[in-house]
């Protein structure tokens, strides 16, 4: 089983385009699952992208930020990469 990818809070924020404050209201809402690791919050990346799949309405394209691999458009409800 492959290792999940973990991001931490400030990463989740540059990926989704939020601020830290609606980013920890969504950790402690649950909107987006996550874990700690020896005391700090961190969120998968896979969980990320199902939260932007569920969430997204048409068509939207997202750049690569940072270095952080991510799919570029969503179709349909359907990740083509």
């Amino acid at each position: 089983m492959p290792k999940p990818k973990l991001l931490t809070v400030k990463q989740a924020m540059d990926v989704l385009g939020v601020s830290q404050a609606t980013m920890y209201r969504m950790l402690a809402e649950r909107q987006l699952p996550h874990v700690k690791v020896r005391g700090r919050k961190q969120v998968n990346e896979a969980d990320i992208e199902r939260y932007i799949r569920e969430n997204t309405s048409g068509s939207a394209e997202f750049a690569d930020l940072k270095g952080i691999k991510r799919f570029e458009y969503v179709k349909d409800m359907k990740v083509v990469q």
